[in-house]
């Protein structure tokens, strides 16, 4: 009956203060849940000291500001959370001026990937996952906390893969994309990776298509895809030498790596280019493919993936450098 509730209110609560409130109201009916969600933030806080958590506490000074949660201390010390799901109007600095709060005593949370120097950002996917071990031994705060995360997974669409794939099997197809999804969104990564949402189509016996802008120092260098083709099983990376965006350069010096592999690498020396696909193709070497397949360790198989994508990106981003297409085809 729970989760069943808990399902009803994702129809309508969905956005980012329905979140906010309901876990507000989570960690005032459970006490093993408000312990969770602070420490989460905070590993250290005493949570015997913790007098209050209020919302959208407006500071003291011009009222401007009103933070997600304040929580005040037995000790006069106070911590703060500043809750995020896809707005991006971030408040660092501001908040910590407003309230007179430092930054180690400034939560932080999103649903996307991100960093900021001097923070500790976490994510709603990190807070999902550590619920897991949250088993309180009150079976009707146990259901609460089951019911809620379930809503959370649902508002912040997480989708948490914990069963190896096998790409034979067409129900694998959807956690091979939302796997390569994370992998291809990396924000903070030398170069920048990031989904980029284009027009073209995948062929009819493609899987899995992934379109990605590869940027380097807040350019963006080139756009590439990554799918996986299930009649003769391979999976593919591709930098296109046509140009999708008017706004992005494009390479035309990878010819050079035809028939070229590092030693140990994950592509193999298939690695080439044509002009019939107008662009340079990486496959992954047939044995990672295999170990991939037959692997009942999830997080084994993203290792691979991973590799094979930090690899062929460490490659382009090297030949990016040296020859570029400054102006748009």
């Amino acid at each position: 009956m729970t989760n069943s509730f808990f399902h009803r209110l994702t129809t309508f609560y969905r956005a980012e203060n329905d979140l906010s409130n309901m876990t507000w109201i989570m960690q005032e009916v459970s006490p093993a849940f408000r312990k969770h969600w602070l420490r989460f933030f905070f590993p250290g806080i005493d949570i015997g000291q913790v007098v209050e958590v209020r919302r959208e506490q407006p500071d003291a000074n011009s009222g401007d500001s009103r933070v997600d949660f304040f929580i005040d201390m037995a000790d006069g010390n106070h911590y703060m959370i500043e809750v995020k799901i896809g707005d991006t109007n971030h408040h660092f600095g501001q908040y910590e001026r407003a309230y007179g709060i430092p930054s180690a005593r400034f939560g932080y949370i999103v649903n996307y990937e991100m960093e900021m120097d001097g923070y500790d950002v976490k994510t709603w996917e990190e807070f999902s996952l550590s619920m897991r071990a949250l088993q309180p031994s009150d079976p009707e705060e146990r259901s609460l906390i089951s019911g809620y995360r379930q809503y959370l997974n649902s508002v912040c669409n997480i989708q948490i893969i914990d069963k190896p794939m096998r790409l034979n099997n067409l129900n694998s197809l959807y956690s091979l994309y939302t796997i390569l999804g994370k992998l291809l969104n990396q924000p903070s990564a030398q170069p920048t990776l990031r989904p980029y949402i284009a027009s073209a189509k995948p062929k009819a016996y493609s899987a899995g298509i992934q379109y990605v802008e590869f940027v380097i120092a807040e350019c963006v260098y080139a756009l590439f895809w990554i799918n996986f083709e299930y009649e003769d099983p391979r999976i593919w990376i591709c930098i296109p030498d046509i140009n999708w965006d008017k706004n992005t350069p494009v390479v035309k010096s990878l010819q050079t790596f035809n028939n070229v592999n590092s030693e140990g690498g994950t592509y193999d020396k298939a690695a080439y280019y044509t002009k019939m696909m107008r662009g340079y193709w990486f496959r992954l070497q047939p044995t990672l493919l295999q170990n991939l397949e037959s692997s009942d360790d999830v997080e084994f198989q993203k290792s691979i993936l991973a590799s094979f994508i930090k690899e062929v990106s460490g490659v382009v981003m090297k030949k990016q450098r040296l020859s570029l297409e400054e102006k748009p085809l």
